[in-house]
């Protein structure tokens, strides 16, 4: 009836430490309690500061890209871009960070998720060691209440279907075989106490919801970080085939998952340094959650596990249980020895086997049930959900907070260079063009002919207006140009 002692124990991690040092102020920028407690209204405040800061940078990206834009409104950027090419470098190399940057979102989704599994699966195992206690308990009272007891009942009539023992003496052998079933009733009333004061916990919602909050989690992280690889994808198509469209495309759902990465950051802050409160004394908060559920000591027991620290709040109570079916073996045999002299063996072999075989039964029961109520299985199962959540779903969730922000600022660089480069993209004309357009030419007359041919549409081809314009142009330069090869009006 020992426990067993050498259990791991859950430390405390430097990422941990880190993110619960992190000041708690409330909403009037006052220092609070950073003891994990979602009652407390202030505390609640502290996290709420931490989620609305990435929402502050946000707020602040935006009103720089609106002046941005409006700068860019009211300039006049009629010149070609000499930097063209040094724009697309920067914004594919740009393009390639936010890939890895949302590659390794990838990876701590996975994390987080493992995390939350690894929580779940040590809820479902308390769960199960608690069903198994409660199932225990049922079946000693079915043993008791069915084997137990009519066996009982078969040993009385069979003292009452013999008259001529004497009355005393019947009297005395219904006096110890009640005596043996009141020791087994009491058995199962001590039994029933322990399932009482540990088996209070009730985990099956908290399995249900935490293991849905897991999946959806998953699932729209998943969601969220493959549209920012596409846009990173779309990107890198507009760059190489130099499509203003593509472009422009970017920068409009750019802005939207702008908005998404900031919000989902100030989410995930706010989580990380709560679950990092939680992680540094979780004892704690169990203590407030089951306070009205279940026994201090019987708490500290299943928390610490430690036998040189606090004992088994139950020992007691099995000591008695064990001790009872011992009193129920001895009043039974007292029993027997008084029937054996007047009523024949094979009389009494039936009821007698079934009040020895349920109290063999009895005895079993209570061993399992003396193993599970040690405190090496639930306290392992403790163990393994901090480990799930504070030593791999934490990690992960600050893993796709780093991810999420690092997306964030270069899809605001991205933004406002491809919002410089797109005016530059699909042009007609390039640089030779432009230097035999100015061949001869005086240089403000170079730069009108330049500007007009930027700025107005090129006539239809095959239509009177593209013969004219050209022929015009001809005119004025002496000649056929190079460029246009003396084009004519084919004949219909």
């Amino acid at each position: 009836m020992g426990d067993f002692p050498t259990v791991k124990e859950y430390q405390v991690s430097w990422l941990t430490s880190l993110l619960h040092s992190f000041p708690h102020l409330d909403l009037t920028l006052q220092l609070v309690n950073s003891t994990f407690n979602l009652e407390n209204a202030k505390y609640k405040e502290s996290l709420i500061v931490w989620g609305a800061v990435p929402v502050l940078w946000l707020l602040v990206t935006l009103m720089i890209f609106l002046l941005y834009f409006c700068y860019r409104c009211c300039q006049q950027d009629v010149e070609k871009d000499r930097r063209l090419p040094c724009l697309q470098w920067s914004m594919a190399v740009c393009a390639f960070l936010s890939c890895c940057a949302v590659g390794v979102g990838f990876y701590g989704n996975e994390d987080a998720h493992r995390g939350v599994q690894h929580l779940v699966e040590a809820a479902e195992d308390a769960v199960y060691t608690i069903a198994r206690m409660k199932n225990q308990s049922i079946q000693l009272q079915r043993n008791i209440n069915e084997t137990i007891a009519q066996g009982i009942d078969g040993m009385k009539r069979s003292y009452d279907n013999h008259p001529e023992v004497n009355v005393d003496i019947r009297t005395e052998m219904h006096s110890h075989t009640d005596q043996a079933f009141r020791y087994t009733r009491d058995v199962f009333h001590h039994v029933f106490d322990i399932n009482r004061r540990a088996g209070r916990i009730d985990l099956t919602a908290f399995v249900r919801y935490t293991r849905q909050y897991g999946v959806y989690r998953w699932m729209a992280t998943l969601l969220g970080l493959s549209w920012l690889m596409i846009l990173c994808l779309e990107l890198f198509l507009g760059i190489g085939r130099s499509s203003k469209c593509l472009l422009l495309l970017f920068c409009a759902f750019g802005i939207f998952s702008l908005v998404l990465c900031w919000l989902s950051a100030g989410l995930h802050l706010l989580t990380s340094v709560g679950v990092a409160d939680l992680c540094v004394s979780p004892h704690l908060f169990f203590h407030g959650l089951m306070s009205e559920h279940i026994e201090r000591d019987v708490m500290n027991y299943y928390l610490k596990c430690d036998i040189n620290v606090i004992s088994n709040p139950f020992k007691d109570a099995l000591q008695h249980a064990s001790d009872n079916i011992k009193e129920a073996n001895v009043s039974l045999n007292k029993a027997l020895t008084l029937a054996n002299i007047f009523i024949p063996t094979n009389e009494l072999n039936s009821p007698v086997h079934d009040v020895y075989h349920g109290l063999g039964k009895a005895l079993e029961t209570l061993m399992h049930i003396t193993e599970l109520v040690g405190c090496t299985n639930l306290h392992k199962d403790y163990i393994g959900a901090m480990e799930g959540i504070c030593n791999i779903a934490l990690p992960g969730a600050v893993l796709l907070l780093l991810s999420l922000g690092t997306t964030g600022l270069l899809f605001a660089i991205l933004v406002i260079v491809a919002s410089r480069a797109w005016r530059h993209f699909g042009s007609n004309y390039s640089d030779d063009d432009e230097a035999i357009i100015c061949h001869g030419r005086p240089g403000n007359t170079c730069e009108q002919v330049i500007t007009h041919r930027r700025t107005t549409p090129p006539p239809a081809y095959n239509s009177g207006e593209f013969y004219r314009h050209y022929g015009e142009m001809n005119q004025k330069d002496g000649g056929a140009r190079p460029e246009y090869g003396g084009l004519q009006r084919p004949i219909a």
